[in-house]
């Protein structure tokens, strides 16, 4: 079910902080599934699904920065992780997490690097609220750039619901299978607990 948290005997084959990625990738691809209701106008309202998608993605990201993805790719290369076809599946999907969210590295960086709370925190929970009363500095293509935290946060409502600048691209069913695939890697028995299969 979506919004699992990690317990203190989850397993991983590939150690703690691949659990913590895994799961996390799974929680965030069980919330963007929901399919969101419209709320359109002027003024567009979060539901619950958009902010449980938003702090769950954001954990898997903030999980693989601590994790470090070169040292969960590395561990591919020595065997820990199995077959070479899983590391390279590990390597394509870590990146393709970054790839088809709705923010750039600037952005995404000043998200993580300014505002987000380590996950389970009580400041966690309030990051939604610091994000839309902030505005990031941040380098993009070269240059600096100002952006209001209330732009990105417009902006996932729309990804989620594929409008906008996003409709017809199909990035969040993209990011959707990204994630669900890290987790099949990283934690497959999870993945069966949940009803789900692993390929």
């Amino acid at each position: 079910m979506a919004g699992e948290r990690l317990g203190q005997q989850q397993v991983s084959p590939y150690g703690e902080m691949a659990a913590r990625v895994g799961v996390a990738a799974l929680d965030a691809e069980a919330w963007l599934s929901v399919d969101p209701n419209w709320h359109g106008g002027k003024k567009p309202r979060w539901e619950e699904s958009d902010h449980e998608s938003f702090h769950r993605t954001m954990d898997c990201i903030y999980w693989i920065r601590e994790a470090g993805a070169s040292r969960l790719i590395e561990g591919t290369i020595q065997g820990r992780f199995g077959p070479r076809h899983e590391h390279d599946r590990l390597v394509a999907n870590l990146g393709n997490v970054h790839r088809y969210l709705p923010f750039d590295d600037g952005e995404r960086g000043w998200l993580l690097h300014g505002l987000y709370a380590r996950p389970g925190s009580v400041e966690h929970f309030k990051t939604i609220h610091q994000i839309s009363c902030s505005a990031g500095h941040v380098e993009s293509s070269g240059r600096m750039r100002t952006v209001p935290g209330k732009e990105l946060l417009d902006r996932w409502w729309a990804w989620r619901r594929q409008t906008r600048e996003f409709e017809g691209e199909g990035s969040v069913i993209y990011a959707q299978h990204s994630l669900q695939t890290i987790g099949e890697i990283l934690v497959p028995s999870v993945v069966k607990e949940r009803g789900g299969t692993t390929t």
